[in-house]
């Protein structure tokens, strides 16, 4: 690939997603309204009554009460919110196996083509990214099970560890108190160890959920682009090595997409407090910053595979290299080489013999 020839630092692959989000906009943005834009107007619809809400902006609305409308969706009444949320968080995991395996595999095609310098047309994207539709959202559904498990086991572990040390604290705490002690400052900093504790126990569960969200969560581009089966368990070769590069990259995006999304929303509810035309802005711009994730995913998958195959490809070389044209010594083999004790005329290394056997060596290896 020409965008994709080298490995790339952290700077380096934010540099090169900012390029091919700015000169492939167009696509890019219509792909992210065609499969982000219907869930983006049912989640208001849910959580927001549409008819109480005028279309421009009133002058009787203040800005303040535009925001708490906002946050806390106009509902007239607690059961209609319950309800709304509650069908929110149905529709988000059905939507997220449904639709979004494809819109990434649209971006990871869009990538792909951009860094091999092909043509890109928007009907042949979204053909590839529906091509393997349920092999897509089978890994999904089993990528999102382990996590998720993983999740809930963590947090059984923190409940449990949490409880035993809020038991133990309290009988110290007692303690404490009998044998005359300052209570009220033996209180405070007990009070503050626990919350000490409780942060770092948190912290702990995030970084865990997250280590095993990046080695398994390019599972994808595995499925979508090499057509592979073994999704989950190529993801994590992939990523070998390279967790906290990773989690650098998504660091940053996360900060800028929140940004990003705070300004607008102040913006928007002080311009056009609360009203349909705001709404719709808002979401036209949120679509703006919701390729910001998936873009640096598909070049740090490229730049992963290069890693990974350059690689495979020493070793593979290593290994074949003396096997080709009767050579033992990997050096010996290699035209130029000192101690090269290859006849005169023996021509040079049969290459296709080399790759030949690259293919085979590859295929026993897995």
């Amino acid at each position: 690939m020409e965008l994709f020839n080298k490995p790339m630092g952290v700077g380096t692959i934010l540099d090169r997603s900012f390029q091919l989000y700015r000169k492939h906009f167009t696509m890019i943005y219509l792909l992210a309204l065609l499969f982000f834009g219907p869930f983006y107007f049912v989640q208001n619809v849910l959580l927001y009554d549409m008819s109480g809400v005028s279309f421009l902006p009133q002058s009787e609305h203040s800005i303040s009460g535009s925001f708490d409308l906002f946050l806390n969706g106009n509902r007239s009444g607690q059961a209609e919110m319950s309800g709304g949320l509650a069908g929110l968080a149905l529709l988000m995991p059905l939507y997220i196996l449904a639709f979004f395996p494809s819109s990434v595999a649209a971006q990871l095609h869009l990538v792909n083509a951009a860094g091999k310098g092909e043509s890109i047309r928007f009907g042949d994207l979204l053909r590839q990214s529906f091509t393997p539709y349920w092999r897509m959202v089978g890994n999904t559904f089993l990528f999102g099970l382990i996590v998720t498990g993983i999740y809930i086991g963590l947090i059984i572990v923190f409940v449990a560890v949490f409880g035993v040390l809020a038991i133990v604290g309290t009988g110290f705490g007692a303690a404490f108190t009998r044998m005359g002690a300052d209570p009220l400052g033996g209180g405070i900093a007990f009070v503050a160890l626990i919350v000490i504790l409780y942060l770092l126990a948190l912290f702990a569960v995030l970084a865990v959920v997250s280590y095993f969200v990046v080695r398994f969560g390019f599972y994808l581009p595995v499925v979508a682009v090499e057509k592979e089966r073994q999704a989950l368990r190529r993801s994590w070769r992939l990523t070998r090595g390279s967790f906290w590069r990773i989690f650098a990259i998504y660091l940053v995006l996360t900060v800028i997409y929140t940004v990003f999304l705070l300004g607008i929303y102040a913006l928007l509810v002080a311009v056009f407090k609360m009203s349909l035309l705001g709404q719709l802005i808002y979401v036209l711009l949120s679509l703006l910053i919701t390729p910001f994730y998936m873009i640096p995913y598909a070049v740090i998958y490229f730049d992963l595979r290069l890693r990974s195959e350059g690689t495979d490809l020493e070793q593979m070389l290593a290994r074949s290299l003396p096997n080709v044209n009767g050579h033992k010594d990997p050096d010996a083999a290699m035209p130029g080489n000192a101690g090269d004790d290859r006849p005169e005329d023996e021509g040079p290394t049969d290459w296709s013999a080399v790759e030949t056997k690259m293919t085979e060596t590859k295929k026993t290896d897995e």
